[in-house]
């Protein structure tokens, strides 16, 4: 997985199911309001988490994968910026390589 980053240092985030489906709400089912809730709660530390890594150390990448591919070559490239990300935000598609900023909300492909 090192050849995906620029920078020096690696950390694998899970939401509240362990990985990262949990940060998906389109794979909450409608007649779970828990697990929806659990969710929303994942991507809310998910983006005070990336608030914190930006403040101490600028653009922060992440590669959204399946378990395994985590050396594949990204589908997508994407630069989002800190506002992107919270509680009600679609999650991004498999492959998909984002740097985040702490500049204004943007979606841009790059």
């Amino acid at each position: 997985m090192r050849g995906q980053f620029s920078k020096p240092f690696e950390y694998r985030l899970g939401a509240h199911t362990s990985c990262g489906c949990g940060f998906d709400r389109g794979q909450v089912k409608p007649d779970q309001p828990r697990e929806m809730e659990a969710t929303e709660a994942s991507l809310r530390r998910l983006r005070a988490y990336l608030g914190k890594a930006l403040a101490l150390a600028g653009p922060v990448e992440l590669f959204s994968c399946w378990e395994g591919d985590q050396g594949t070559v990204p589908d997508h490239r994407w630069k989002r910026g800190i506002r992107d990300f919270g509680p009600r935000m679609d999650w991004f598609p498999d492959r998909t390589f984002i740097e985040v900023t702490r500049g204004r909300s943007g979606q841009r492909d790059v």
